[in-house]
Formats: structure tokens, C-alpha cells, sequence
């Protein structure tokens, strides 16, 4: 009579080592358990859209929506902040906090004041779209958080941004 006892073995190998001829085992990603959010798709035509926790989170290059030093937003930076206010209008309750940083030229007083201005002004424009000014808050964060060092002309480029954390119901 012949023995089986390598045949459970066997068994958990194949299943230690997946089913493939790799010998890899496959593992789902977090994108296979967590669904797409529908409004990346729609966020993705005015910024670089990526899913947070909570909702969502829109990075704006910052010389788009405004002139180096200035407060009011540019005609792109009005195209861009009202089609994100068109998406907003289709998903009432979404609550947005609007996050402005500048390179560090000028003093960061100076650039929080910047800032806090930059983004008040979008919060505005949101709002005048329709959108609840209670759903919205704005912070002007200066120079602080870079992205990127302060040494170059393109660098501090990248530094001057806005980021829409959106929180999704």
C-alpha cells in the first residue's frame, strides 16, 4: 500500500507559491479592494487627481491659477477653478479645503499673507459657482511644505501650488 502524506504538502506549496508556472504568489492591490472613485475621472481635466482616505485630492500647479506675486486668478486659473466647481455642483455635500503654497521668494510672512489671499480668492470664485461656503475652508500655507528645493527657477515652481482636499459623501 503506498503513502500519501506528501500529497498535503504538495498542496500548501502550490498554494504558498500561487498557481502560475513564476512561482510568484499574486496578492490584490489596494486599487482591487478600494473601487475607483467616479469623480477621479472627472477631477483628472484640471489637475493630477489621487484618492486619499477620506475622498480625494486635486494638485493645481499654482502659475496656472495666478501670476508669480499676484492674488487674482489668472483665465486659466478661472477656467480650471470653475470646472472644478462644476464637478462639485453634481456631488452636493462634498466638503473642500482648499490648500495654497508659494515658493519661498519674499519673506514668509509675506508669503503666508500671499497665500491666505490666493486661496480666499478661490474659495470665493467656488462659491460665486454655487458652491456652500460652509463646505469650503482655505488655507494660504506660505513657503511652508515644498515640494521641491528652492534652488531653481523650476523648482520653486513646483512649490507654488494648490491642493483640494476633498472629502467625499
Amino acid at each position: 500500500m503506498r503513502s500519501y502524506w506528501f500529497i498535503p504538502l504538495m498542496v500548501s506549496a502550490i498554494a504558498l507559491t500561487g498557481c502560475g508556472t513564476t512561482g510568484k504568489m499574486v496578492q490584490s492591490t489596494a486599487a482591487d479592494q478600494n473601487p475607483v472613485n467616479p469623480q477621479v475621472k472627472a477631477f483628472s481635466a484640471w489637475g493630477d487627481v489621487s484618492q486619499t482616505e477620506k475622498g480625494l485630492k486635486i494638485n493645481l500647479a499654482g502659475d496656472l491659477l495666478f501670476k508669480v506675486g499676484h492674488t487674482r486668478l489668472s483665465t486659466e486659473g478661472l477656467q480650471t477653478i470653475d470646472g472644478i466647481a462644476a464637478v462639485l455642483a453634481n456631488h452636493p455635500g462634498d466638503l473642500v479645503n482648499i490648500l495654497e503654497y508659494t515658493d519661498n521668494s519674499g519673506s514668509s510672512a509675506g508669503n503666508l499673507k500671499l497665500s491666505q489671499r490666493r486661496a480666499d480668492a478661490i474659495k470665493l470664485e467656488l462659491v460665486k459657482k454655487g458652491i456652500v461656503v460652509d463646505y469650503v475652508s482655505a488655507v494660504g500655507k506660505g513657503d511652508m511644505e515644498p515640494v521641491a528645493p528652492n534652488d531653481t527657477a523650476d523648482n520653486r515652481s513646483k512649490n507654488r501650488r494648490v491642493e483640494l482636499d476633498i472629502t467625499t459623501n
